[in-house]
């Protein structure tokens, strides 16, 4: 009897570690995926001053990803900057994203190997709101979720003045 006990002791152990291990895999999918190339600009449009943010998310798994979506998390400072709110809004989406060292012939019409996103949310304020504005947009915070997996991804980034706006 006592034979038997150790090895339903040791069957819950292997059982217990590949259970834990299982979930350090899930642990890694929160990796998936990373910001290449982030830009935040404040720019003149015909509506007035905006924030534009953009990016690059790509696959750094090994395995093709479905169903993948990108959505611009804003600062909630940014609200009373913005008409429109600062809500978190999905800017793109992608059926399937293929791991970004895949050649691109071998990548079909309906797949990407990266998911490029702009996001412009036009500004409103008074006085000197632009530099406001710039500080706190140096990051850009995007969420990417896919069939299986949700991942929030955060890079600092210089905010362009190209058109001038803050000098004025």
């Amino acid at each position: 009897m006592v034979g038997s006990e150790r090895r339903a002791a040791r069957t819950i152990v292997v059982v217990g570690a590949v259970v834990l291990a299982g979930c350090s895999s899930a642990a890694s999918d929160a990796n998936a995926f990373e910001l290449t190339d982030p830009t935040v600009a404040i720019v003149a449009t015909d509506e007035g001053p905006a924030l534009r943010i953009g990016g690059t998310v790509v696959n750094v798994t090994d395995v093709v990803l479905d169903d993948v979506a990108v959505a611009v998390v804003l600062d909630d400072a940014l609200d009373a900057y913005m008409p429109a709110g600062a809500a978190t809004l999905p800017v793109d989406g992608v059926d399937r994203i293929y791991p970004a060292d895949t050649p691109r012939d071998e990548v079909p019409s309906e797949g990407a190997v990266g998911i490029e996103f702009e996001d412009t949310r036009h500004l409103d304020g008074a006085g000197d709101y632009l530099a406001e504005v710039a500080d706190l947009a140096d990051e850009v915070v995007v969420n990417v979720t896919w069939d299986g997996g949700e991942q929030t991804i955060t890079a600092a980034a210089e905010v362009l003045d190209q058109d001038g706006l803050l000098d004025r």
